[in-house]
């Protein structure tokens, strides 16, 4: 199983391209609108990412190991304005990732209050139980036992939600943050290129047109048009 995992792992390396020692995310964009949820009308640098996008570069960043130097390239056409640039868009996608990274970190806070006051609860309960099973432990009746047992269960089980709090609720919510952060710190790279031109059939008509293709050739070529 274990050799399977590290398998695994080195095909899902292999998705993304590793130049100088840096892994490279490559998205396909129109423009820099297209990586914001447009709904938002903060100013740009504020605004939210757009879910399909945040959700590509986490996903990505899942399968990269998280010490590994990360660069998201992004081809898009042309810039349509003063935002569609490296620094600009950097600049807000850092925002964007290390506000929810401290949202993460504020929800992983939360748990380790209420961790602390399940805590409190569960020894006081725990506590309680005990102190009462003793009281109960010399009698032999019926009775006497079920209560001990009882206040043991109860004890016990009044542990069971700090204990998992402690060992298992927060560390998904931190590997969550972790990630968050990685987002925000890789840099960012733009490349344009040139949307290619459709031709229609008036464009192919005249372009057989000036290949002195003949009139016979024209007509297979050329639309009627009424």
């Amino acid at each position: 199983m274990f050799p399977f995992t590290l398998q695994k792992y080195h095909n899902l390396k292999r998705r993304y391209k590793t130049i100088d020692g840096v892994t490279v995310i490559e998205m396909n964009l129109k423009n820099a609108d297209s990586l914001f949820d447009l709904r938002d009308p903060a100013p740009f640098r504020e605004k939210d990412l757009d879910e399909d996008a945040v959700k590509y570069i986490t996903t990505a960043l899942r399968e990269i190991d998280v010490k590994e130097n990360v660069r998201l390239k992004i081809f898009m056409s042309h810039p349509r304005g003063p935002q569609d640039n490296e620094g600009a868009i950097k600049d807000a996608m850092s925002t964007y990732f290390s506000y929810e990274a401290e949202m993460k970190r504020s929800e992983r806070d939360h748990i380790f209050r209420m961790a602390f006051k399940s805590l409190m609860i569960g020894l006081t309960v725990l506590c309680s139980c005990l102190y009462f099973s003793q009281l109960l432990a010399g009698r032999e009746s019926f009775i006497a036992k079920f209560l001990t047992e009882g206040f043991h269960i109860l004890g016990w089980y009044s542990m069971w939600k700090p204990v998992y709090f402690g060992l298992y609720e927060w560390w998904p919510i931190r590997e969550e943050e972790l990630l968050l952060l990685k987002a925000s710190d890789m840099s960012v790279e733009i490349s344009y290129f040139q949307e290619p031109k459709v031709l229609n059939d008036k464009v192919l008509s005249d372009k057989i047109s000036s290949e002195e293709t003949t009139s016979l050739e024209l007509k297979h070529y050329h639309p009627v048009y009424k």
